[in-house]
């Protein structure tokens, strides 16, 4: 789950540089700009599931 939420995060943020690479039109531009973002965060709440789906305070051994 946490290497998909990275994958998300990095596309993300490719999606939105490549938007200013691919073209000048300053619409295209916002754009690919709002997908990245959309993409950055989707990225984001997967690492933040995976992360409190084995957080140590669940009690599921180690320091609890």
């Amino acid at each position: 789950m946490k290497i998909m939420g990275l994958i998300l995060l990095i596309g993300g943020w490719l999606i939105a540089v490549a938007g200013l690479l691919i073209t000048d039109a300053t619409g295209m531009r916002m754009i690919m700009a709002l997908v990245g973002f959309g993409t950055t965060i989707a990225g984001l709440m997967t690492v933040n599931k995976g992360h409190t789906a084995h957080a140590i305070w669940k009690g599921r051994g180690g320091l609890a």
